[in-house]
């Protein structure tokens, strides 16, 4: 009789060992799954944060070549060069352009504004130097506005 009840015993610890190592080898694997959707679901965050901040370094980048358009125009102006301040207007309205090209409503608003006064300033830059010259400040300003509103 010893000898059944040990075997019942051990055949009973047995069977505790196996449901045991079951039921964690069945739950470490939700564990993991769980993990994984969860870095998954990290790594899509990440990734759109970065695409936010592309995005904003790119719009960053246009407006600021934009800005140093607007600043050689204004130079050629002072010196009298206006086929150079043409050339310079042309560039900063492609940047706005270009800026505009990927943001927000309210973003492509305010910069299809700026670029319809440049190209308009463009036209009027062989008549009326002096008042293309106070416009192109108030140009310069209204970019380093829209730069430090996006930032």
């Amino acid at each position: 009789m010893g000898f059944l009840f040990r075997t019942a015993v051990f055949t009973g610890f047995l069977a505790l060992a196996f449901a045991a190592g079951y039921w964690l080898g069945a739950h470490r694997l939700d564990v993991v799954s769980d993990h994984v959707k969860a870095l998954k679901n990290e790594l899509a965050d990440k990734t759109a944060s970065l695409d936010r901040e592309m995005t904003a370094l790119k719009r960053r980048a246009a407006l600021a070549e934009a800005r140093d358009a607007v600043d050689r125009a204004r130079q050629a102006l002072s010196s009298k060069q206006i086929g150079d301040a043409e050339q310079e207007l042309t560039l900063a309205a492609e940047r706005l352009q270009a800026a505009a090209a990927d943001a927000t409503a309210d973003a492509k608003t305010a910069l299809g504004s700026l670029r319809k006064t440049l190209v308009d300033l463009r036209r009027d830059v062989r008549s009326v130097p002096s008042r293309a010259q106070d416009e192109l400040r108030r140009m310069a300003r209204r970019i380093d506005e829209l730069a430090r509103q996006w930032d």
